[in-house]
């Protein structure tokens, strides 16, 4: 069966960016670690104001986020072959990182209202957003592209009955 990278790579993505969506939610909202989850990120570059968001916007902005983290599973699917599938896990949390990273340049250079200036609390809160983006990003990349496909259950696909030629040299 033929691998494919992008669609794989765009399924790792999601699953990633769902696994950092609940976390970025679990720990602002309900452990109120930082008042700028990874959703709320999203939210000011799609509608260009700072918080509060009604509940539209954040629904808007979490299906773009997990769709952006899609994205970027497709482009860490790719470079998978080059730079090698050991150690993938930290490769995938490297990734995640410089993403992050690369995010917090960005909106500092272009001095974007309501991500500047960043709390210890929320940086923290987006470094382990991304962490678990990462691990999540490169167990699925991992899973998708080079694990084993089982059936549900823990069955083995198996045929139901011998084979037809067994059965013919018997009545010979």
């Amino acid at each position: 069966m033929e691998r494919d990278t992008f669609s794989r790579g765009f399924l790792a993505g999601i699953s990633g960016g769902i696994a950092m969506l609940a976390w970025s939610l679990l720990s602002g909202a309900v452990l109120q670690i930082s008042h700028l989850r990874n959703v709320d990120w999203m939210a000011i570059m799609i509608f260009a104001h700072p918080p509060a968001f009604e509940l539209i916007e954040t629904i808007i902005a979490m299906i773009v986020n997990v769709f952006f983290c899609g994205v970027l599973g497709i482009l860490f699917a790719y470079l998978l072959p080059l730079i090698k599938r050991e150690k993938i896990y930290l490769k995938g949390w490297v990734f995640s990182l410089v993403v992050w990273l690369g995010a917090y340049a960005i909106s500092t250079i272009f001095k974007v209202v309501g991500t500047t200036p960043t709390s210890v609390e929320t940086a923290i809160l987006n470094i382990s957003g991304a962490t678990v983006y990462g691990l999540a990003l490169a167990y699925t990349t991992n899973k998708l592209l080079y694990g084993e496909i089982k059936s549900s259950y823990g069955t083995n696909v198996a045929p139901a009955m011998k084979p037809l030629g067994d059965r013919e040299d018997k009545e010979k």
